[in-house]
């Protein structure tokens, strides 16, 4: 398990990391996390950890990112 994300609204998102064994397969983080009565679940899978490590980022944004309920962003 790696360290959680933060969003937008405070809430934390469970992150884990997976990878194959061999090397040979997918190379997947997964954040879970709870909206009201629904679990969500985001997936970034790549087929090796160079293209994991490139898009990281990118994700990790659009997590940080996320409200659990549609409105106004946080500071307006």
């Amino acid at each position: 398990e790696a360290s959680p994300i933060l969003t937008e609204d405070g809430q934390r998102l469970r992150l884990f990391q997976f990878s194959p064994a061999g090397g040979a397969g997918r190379w997947e983080r997964v954040a879970f996390g709870e909206d009201g009565d629904y679990f969500v679940i985001f997936t970034l899978s790549t087929r090796d950890a160079e293209s994991l490590g490139a898009t990281a980022p990118v994700y990790e944004s659009m997590l940080m990112r996320y409200r659990r309920q549609p409105g106004e962003r946080l500071g307006q």
